[in-house]
């Protein structure tokens, strides 16, 4: 959620029901709002400083619209996930894993501006008054409470980092303060631009703002606030969804739940939260914490035999993958050692060769498949590798067939190979985008997520695969696909994601007017 610069428009990202999570513009003194074309699938938007673009990123790639309606413009593919914002010389200051850079807003060459610290994320840069400083918050990696947030400032002249104080999301305010957020409350201190220096003491100013990784809210230059009110942090429920879209919450506390997984008996399901990861046992209802620590703990599928679990983690700074008994008892164990990003996905047939991804980012973006054999001397062999992005590899019920997504055409689309002999053959199975494939149980579907719907092919396999015309089943845009892929019942009946706990679908937004006034008044700057 965003307001332009001007305050004249707000902007914020809503479920359309046939398009799934669009981008939408409501003027201020409007009663409705419009849905902007083009913008399937946005994230983290923010306006250009004239208020005439939106831009926002798709996936990996960064993308601008006209904010009255236009054709969308790729202005580039960062090939991992970001944050970012449009500064006055027309650049666009954005963030990755690795530290903060920019690029020209009509796309161009990237420039580096500062690199992370080990064990550090920098996340949601502004640029200051005057173009000279970026603003921005740190994050300790794994840390998903925001307990470790840190306001920084970034000199563009000298290139140095200086910590401020503790907080998250900080935005500059004409009248003079950083504003920023504190859990869910905002604060404001005095903040010298020149300098960049506070110049006096954080002052509590709104209580009650909804938390998502941090506060929502936002401000625009002529001092209008706007914030969405909640009760604590968001969070998410492990949820059947039937094939006619019927919702079904498991009776667990919403988390920041991601990636749940059926074991193979379907009575217990392995998923990622608040760092580590869970496993909940269907009945009876009971949820045990399988991994501590301050790592980040992701993506958990169990062995074909249920009695582990393998996940990913940052415990040595990359993603390596590790395994532990599903039960709890005995140590965990590291599988891999790289310096790249690596993610588990399936397994093959008899259980001794797991397929994984290994990524050049932690976004599952710049990837290849491997190989690994869990006997003996753990060995790694390639089995995928080329020029494009290959992921999310799942095997057919029969293990003859590799079905994974590729953007060998320009965007995600979904393939199937014979597995191991991958380059015996493919298949494209989708058409206009594709991600997270999935077999049924019986091998005689293909599941994947479009754009906007979770789609299904009818398979026949026989010394080559036949696919089906594609339908869709029920839309998607509810359950955002940056938190992970969803799964497949035994039965094949329903399917297994997670979902925006009841009600945040209506959340209402609240704009002050002239808070900029407020500021002034409640936190004088000398």
């Amino acid at each position: 959620m965003i307001i332009s610069p001007d305050g004249r428009r707000i902007a914020f990202l809503a479920n359309d029901a046939r398009r799934g999570r669009m981008l939408f513009v409501r003027d201020i003194d409007a009663l409705e709002a419009r849905v902007v074309p083009e913008t399937e699938n946005a994230q983290d938007p923010f306006f250009s400083p004239d208020g005439a673009w939106i831009a926002f990123e798709r996936e990996t790639t960064l993308v601008r619209v006209p904010a009255t309606g236009g054709p969308a413009q790729e202005i580039f593919d960062a090939g991992v996930g970001i944050s970012a914002t449009w500064s006055d010389a027309d650049t666009i200051v954005f963030a990755t894993n690795d530290g903060l850079y920019r690029v020209p807003a009509g796309g161009g060459s990237v420039e580096r501006l500062a690199l992370e610290r080990e064990g550090e994320q920098y996340l949601s840069p502004k640029v200051l008054p005057g173009g000279r400083a970026v603003v921005f918050y740190v994050r300790r990696t794994g840390d998903l409470s925001g307990n470790t947030d840190r306001l920084g400032v970034l000199s563009l002249e000298t290139r140095e980092v200086r910590m401020l104080l503790e907080g998250a999301n900080p935005l500059y305010a004409s009248s003079g303060h950083l504003v920023f957020a504190r859990g869910t409350t905002l604060m404001a201190v005095p903040f010298d631009v020149d300098r960049l220096e506070m110049t006096g003491s954080p002052v509590a100013l709104v209580e009650d703002v909804r938390r998502t990784t941090a506060a929502d809210y936002w401000l625009s230059d002529n001092g209008t606030l706007v914030y969405v009110p909640g009760a604590g942090s968001m969070g998410r429920a492990v949820t059947w969804v039937g094939r006619d879209g019927r919702e079904e919450a498991l009776p667990m506390e919403p988390s920041d739940y991601s990636g749940p997984r059926l074991s193979p008996d379907g009575q217990r399901v392995a998923v990622a939260a608040a760092g580590d990861i869970w496993v909940h046992d269907l009945a009876p209802s009971m949820t045990a914490r399988l991994t501590f620590g301050p790592a980040s703990d992701v993506r958990p599928i169990w062995t074909p035999d249920g009695e582990r679990v393998v996940f990913s983690s940052n415990r040595e700074k990359s993603f390596d993958i590790y395994w532990t008994r599903a039960d709890g008892a005995g140590t965990i164990e590291r599988l891999t050692a790289s310096p790249q990003n690596e993610f588990p996905f399936a397994w093959s047939k008899d259980g001794r060769t797991l397929i994984f991804a290994e990524c050049r980012t932690h976004l599952l973006a710049a990837c290849d498949l491997q190989l690994l054999s869990v006997d003996g001397g753990r060995k790694t062999t390639p089995l995928l590798h080329s020029e494009f992005n290959e992921t999310a590899p799942a095997l057919s019920p029969d293990g003859r067939w590799m079905a994974y997504e590729s953007n060998e055409s320009g965007r995600p689309e979904i393939y199937v190979r014979p597995f191991p002999g991958v380059e015996s053959g493919q298949w494209q199975v989708s058409s206009g985008g594709g991600t997270e494939p999935a077999w049924s149980p019986d091998g005689k579907e293909l599941f994947y997520r479009s754009a906007t719907s979770l789609m299904v092919a009818p398979v026949e396999t026989g010394a080559i695969p036949k696919f089906g015309r594609t339908q869709p089943l029920f839309g998607v845009g509810r359950y955002a696909a940056t938190v992970g892929r969803y799964d497949v019942s035994v039965k094949g009946d329903r399917f297994l994601f997670a979902a925006p706990v009841a009600g945040e679908a209506s959340a209402h937004l609240v704009v002050v007017q002239n808070w900029a006034e407020e500021l002034r008044r409640l936190v004088p700057t000398n």
